[in-house]
């Protein structure tokens, strides 16, 4: 821009030249909203700055890029504010944009939905889903997707809010074709046209790690999702236990995540005691969640169970985490490949799950006990007891709880209610 082009621009009063007029100003005829004629000449006042800031963004001239009129480059002065001067809250007259308004209304509240009674899934940020194999991480983060998109009466205990997701993005790094289409076509069962349109499912494990986040990228610009969904995270590293490669990973997370949220699905370490999340990523992951969530399988029936969630204190003991967490079931057969719902079979999961774990425990006393009866079914008190004795290297309390426990699975019984009557094994089907 040469001195010409300058002066004109200095000259030319623009609408937001007229706001900062308006703005801590006395004298709106007057010139304290002016630019500086001295280049290099820092502002006096709040509004001199903010009139400084806005022409700056609009012509991309600062300090530090413009030329002096002696070819040398301006003094790298920064416009500050004076917070003093300000007669408005700073939000109201913010020259970038990035000020937070603590007061701004936010309509469809701040989460995806009510996990029971607690606030859960964030509209922005990372949530982890981590796991030992085999355990239904991939099956929860499609669970979600599924209730979110679906039909909420007809899933488990998620209750959307607000304006539902107009588009999940699911990035798989580690199933086949075939698993994934058959997937897709139970979740095309369970919520109709919606998965083929809504729902979309990548393919990522065919690419070599390094390209996996530019094609991820490219269609995350693309349809802009409102969850997206990595399975697993762990993939699209070289070296999960890099910290370079961690902390890259993050910086594209945290990224990603400013608008939308990001499920990250991700392996536990493999000793059983350890239920961290693997690798370097791991621990940089858990660090920047929102929310962590643990999956475990039993009886048919998945809970998503919570280990950190903001605002929300979540308890240490098993039991009490699965009564807060996402409970859903997967049914399978010709006809329904694959179908996450509340109801298998019309019995609610949590009938199901207590049919299918009272014939567990059956089928774990029936086969101790045939070793105990052996070739017959019926053995007198004091048999039994010295065979439950050899076995429980003579233990009487571990006997007693065995004849108990297999009384209350309904593997033996008494044939009377005299004292010492014979036990009998009960036949099976």
């Amino acid at each position: 821009m040469d001195k010409t082009q300058q002066q004109q621009h200095n000259d030319a009063a623009t609408p937001m030249d007229a706001a900062a007029q308006s703005f801590d100003s006395p004298d709106p005829a007057g010139d304290d909203t002016q630019a500086p004629q001295e280049r290099g000449a820092l502002p006096t006042t709040a509004a001199d700055t903010l009139a400084m800031i806005r022409r700056q963004a609009q012509t991309g001239v600062t300090p530090d890029t413009a030329e002096s009129t002696d070819g040398t480059a301006a003094p790298d002065a920064l416009p500050t504010i004076n917070v003093d001067d300000l007669t408005a809250p700073a939000w109201d007259n913010d020259p970038y944009g990035d000020i937070v308004n603590y007061f701004a209304a936010t309509p469809m509240g701040d989460t995806w939905g009510m996990i029971g009674d607690r606030p859960a899934l964030p509209r922005q940020g990372v949530i982890q889903i981590d796991a030992k194999p085999k355990q239904g991480k991939s099956f929860a983060a499609l669970a979600i997707a599924v209730a979110l998109l679906g039909d909420a009466e007809s899933f488990a205990n998620l209750t959307p809010m607000g304006d539902r997701p107009k588009c999940i993005i699911i990035a798989d790094t580690e199933m086949s074709s075939s698993t994934l289409q058959r997937r897709g076509r139970g979740v095309y069962n369970t919520i109709g046209d919606t998965a083929t349109r809504r729902l979309i499912t990548l393919q990522l494990a065919k690419y070599p790690a390094a390209e996996r986040w530019g094609r991820l990228q490219k269609y995350v610009a693309a349809y802009n999702p409102d969850i997206l969904v990595i399975d697993n995270l762990t993939n699209m590293l070289p070296n999960v236990n890099d910290q370079n490669d961690a902390s890259f990973a993050c910086e594209q997370l945290a990224t990603m995540s400013s608008s939308r949220t990001i499920i990250a699905v991700i392996h536990q370490n493999k000793s059983q005691e350890d239920t961290s999340a693997t690798g370097a990523i791991g621990s940089k992951l858990t660090q920047m969640a929102v929310e962590r969530y643990t999956a475990k399988r039993q009886n048919g029936v998945f809970y998503l169970m919570p280990v950190i969630a903001r605002d929300t204190e979540i308890p240490d003991g098993e039991a009490d985490r699965k009564q807060m967490s996402l409970t859903f079931a997967v049914a399978k057969d010709e006809a329904d490949p694959l179908s996450i719902a509340k109801f298998v079979d019309g019995k609610p999961m949590a009938d199901r799950a207590a049919e299918e774990e009272a014939a567990d425990n059956a089928a774990k006393w029936r086969q101790q006990f045939a070793t105990i009866f052996a070739d017959t079914d019926t053995l007198s008190s004091g048999e039994m007891v010295e065979r439950l004795l050899a076995k429980y290297y003579d233990c009487r309390t571990a006997a007693k709880n065995a004849i108990k426990n297999a009384k209350a699975a309904g593997v033996i019984y008494k044939t009377s209610d005299a004292h010492l009557a014979p036990y009998k094994l009960v036949a099976t089907n």
